[in-house]
């Protein structure tokens, strides 16, 4: 996604599924995020997700 936007939007859903499983860590997952400089991605995931 960072090397790649134009899969933004994939990557997005790919990371979106892996949150419903049990046993992710969603904070490693933000950490993950927030190292690249992402945190605007992930509250955009963060909040389609709590919408479900």
């Amino acid at each position: 996604m960072k090397n790649d936007p134009r899969r933004r939007l994939q990557e997005l859903a790919d990371i979106a599924r892996l949150l419903e499983l049990d046993g992710v860590d969603a904070q490693e997952i933000r950490g993950a995020f927030e190292r690249y400089g992402m945190l605007g991605s992930w509250d955009e995931l963060e909040r389609e997700h709590s919408s479900d």
